[in-house]
């Protein structure tokens, strides 16, 4: 063994590897935290801790502006997301200049994890015309989310940039209960979006028959018009939803025969 080899070994015995690779000109620091994405996604606590303990940045994001705490709220890592804001974790960051820890965790149900962000100062409402973390528990269906978001005082009104309001979302997919939901804390029944499309043209657009009977039992207009003209009723038959379209054929009729026996 040369003398130099020996020199490194003597070397590397006395500082350790970090000491030997600072004094090799070889040694950048910690990565980044983010760097250790499969650790993250894994929710690998004690490993995300050694590495926090050693100096990993836990703000810094990749290239998207996804953060560590991103990863653990879309995974629901509870624990994880926990000690990262312990380590602090900005709970505000967006990635692809749009999405917040919040968001993600509303999207995939993570209730406890919502409950622990809002908890640490995430804002329930984003900014005007974005989609709001209530958009995401609307569409996916989360009821329990959508009841967190609203009791933290989520805005059931907020308009995504096209005019989509939660419950227009919550109406297109179906999910009956969540639109119960935001009646009952006050949505705008007949919001329109920049088609003219209200939460009952949602409902009708994609057949969902349950969804259109409650909108009108609490009051949707079945003689509102899109921008092409169409009511809600012509919407279903044009996608060939037939129970729905008959359903609000009976509606309009009755509503028809009431008004003719109502005295001017």
């Amino acid at each position: 063994m040369s003398n130099m080899s020996t020199g490194r070994q003597v070397v590397y015995l006395l500082v350790g590897l970090t000491g030997f690779l600072v004094l090799m000109g070889t040694w950048t620091g910690p990565k980044p935290l983010i760097a250790h994405k499969s650790l993250l996604v894994s929710g690998d606590i004690q490993a995300v801790q050694r590495l926090l303990e050693a100096g990993a940045d836990v703000r810094q994001p990749d290239g998207r502006g996804i953060t560590p705490l991103h990863i653990a709220a879309q995974e629901g890592h509870v624990g994880l997301a926990q000690l990262l804001i312990t380590h602090g974790a900005n709970i505000h960051a967006r990635y692809d200049q749009l999405w917040t820890p919040l968001h993600l965790a509303a999207q995939n149900g993570h209730l406890e994890l919502a409950t622990l962000l809002i908890g640490s100062g995430a804002l329930v409402n984003g900014r005007k015309e974005e989609f709001s973390p209530l958009h995401f528990a609307a569409q996916e269906g989360h009821l329990d989310m959508a009841r967190l978001l609203l009791a933290h005082g989520a805005n059931v009104r907020a308009q995504y940039r096209s005019g989509w309001t939660p419950l227009h979302l919550a109406a297109q997919e179906g999910h009956t209960d969540v639109v119960r939901l935001l009646l009952d804390h006050g949505a705008p029944i007949n919001a329109r979006n920049v088609y003219g499309f209200t939460p009952l043209h949602s409902a009708a657009f994609l057949g969902h028959l349950s969804t259109a009977q409650l909108l009108v039992q609490r009051g949707a207009d079945v003689t509102l018009t899109d921008r092409a003209g169409q009511t809600a009723k012509l919407v279903a038959w044009a996608r060939n939803h037939r129970a729905v379209a008959a359903f609000l054929e009976e509606i309009e009729q009755q509503e028809g025969r009431r008004s003719r026996h109502t005295p001017s």
